[in-house]
């Protein structure tokens, strides 16, 4: 039972005679304001939370405000608590007799006859059963809430659930948390929940796919603050990441690069790829055409990716609708601003870019195409086969991304207008796990 916060009020929600109360919450993302209510309630060392309580009879009648279509009772944005002389449990003080004006009725203690000083009152019998309930009931919560195992990082007991929840082991995401430095930017969001929780519910929700009411389960609030809180640390994350410089230089690719790659893809800068995510079928014809896929035969957004030859992701483009060709969307990307002549581009056949990259001075090493022949001679089986099997890097690349599982599945359509930010931050984070490749 959820009570009244102020000292010797007993209005709780679930009682039958305070059906006619309003309970309201604290101020908690107004300091200021927050701070008035703390000094008008008087507790010390009190610290409300977003289950705190304070009801509808320590405000005064011009507090308030009636919505126009509910004709619900609100409370105004700068309304103050100042009500706290008597509690609900009090008879209300009676108009005093004219005698009781004149000065003659003085008593001793300076106070009138028929009047009682406010040292003298003292509360019923009902008001302190009422407070012993009360303080009964918030003992229980408190024996409740330290019974149950919150969800949080420190209490998952092991590597294989922490990786299955977030993709990383325990010491990781410490050390993944630690490195984007983001404890002060999620704390701005004034959350009743640590930092640390928000970012591990926002890893959950990346990794599994799992719905928001099924995460508010989990961490026990509800799901539209489930909605607000991925939605935030999506924000900080992609703001934070965005800023780091990816793309390497020629140098740091050829230190970074496997020897088997070395002997004879030396001038290899960038493995590139592409990788669609089906997305639920839109109401409007003209965006219905705009993301069908023949390739995948459903509506997609599109993305690509390239790769270093050690496998690290260093460059990821926006998202674009899926019925775009592998050639528009590379050059779209703007990935040809970052190459120097002379640099080689790794892809598959769909990327018909050859005289592209030949206006800036750079070369296009694909598999070769059939053409006009029955078969492959024997040069080019080989070429072919050299070129797949070190192609193949970018396709375990694109595999870490669809490990998270939010990309699984048709993305609902109203989850599109960060797509961008999120696709970012997991090929980002890809880059923290294990190395695809060994290099020695």
């Amino acid at each position: 039972m959820r009570y009244c916060c102020v000292i010797g009020c007993s209005n709780a929600k679930a009682k039958t005679d305070c059906r006619d109360k309003t309970f309201f919450t604290f101020p908690l993302k107004n300091s200021q304001l927050l701070q008035l209510w703390l000094k008008n309630i008087g507790r010390q060392g009190f610290m409300p939370s977003c289950s705190s309580l304070i009801c509808s009879d320590h405000f005064e009648e011009n507090s308030y405000s009636t919505c126009q279509f509910t004709k619900r009772r609100l409370l105004k944005q700068e309304a103050v608590p100042i009500i706290f002389s008597k509690t609900p449990k009090q008879t209300p003080k009676v108009g005093l007799p004219s005698s009781a004006t004149d000065g003659n009725n003085m008593q001793p203690d300076g106070t009138k006859h028929g009047m009682h000083s406010v040292s003298s009152q003292t509360e019923t019998f009902t008001d302190v059963s009422d407070r012993m309930n009360k303080l009964k009931d918030e003992l229980k919560e408190l024996q409740d809430s330290l019974g149950k195992k919150a969800f949080i990082p420190e209490n998952i007991s092991n590597d294989t659930q922490m990786k299955a929840l977030t993709g990383f082991t325990k010491e990781r995401f410490s050390c993944v948390y630690s490195f984007l430095n983001v404890e002060e930017d999620l704390q701005t969001g004034n959350f009743c929940k640590r930092p640390v929780d928000i970012f591990f519910l926002f890893l959950v929700k990346l990794r599994t796919g799992i719905s928001n009411e099924f995460l508010s389960v989990l961490f026990e609030i509800s799901d539209s603050t489930v909605s607000r809180y991925f939605t935030f640390v999506t924000t900080v994350l992609y703001e934070k990441l965005k800023l780091l410089h990816i793309f390497p230089s020629k140098s740091k690719v050829v230190e970074s690069m496997p020897r088997q790659f070395y002997s004879e893809n030396r001038d290899c800068r960038v493995i590139v790829d592409c990788t669609e995510f089906p997305i639920q079928k839109p109401n409007s014809p003209a965006e219905q055409q705009m993301t069908f896929s023949f390739y995948k035969n459903t509506n997609t957004l599109k993305g690509m990716i390239g790769i270093m030859p050690s496998g690290t992701i260093s460059f990821i483009s926006p998202l674009y609708c899926g019925s775009i060709s592998d050639k528009e969307l590379f050059i779209k990307s703007q990935l040809m601003d970052l190459l120097e002549p002379n640099d080689v581009v790794m892809a598959d056949k769909g990327f018909q870019i050859e005289q592209e990259l030949q206006k800036i001075s750079c070369k296009l090493k694909c598999p070769k195409f059939l053409k006009d022949c029955i078969q492959f001679d024997a040069s080019d089986r080989i070429e072919n086969c050299k070129i797949s099997n070190v192609r193949v890097t970018v396709e375990r690349a694109i595999s870490r991304i669809k490990i998270y599982k939010y990309f699984e599945g048709p993305i609902p359509y109203t989850s599109l207008h960060n797509i961008n930010s999120i696709f970012f931050i997991t090929c980002m984070l890809c880059n923290f796990h294990n190395p695809l490749i060994n290099v020695k």
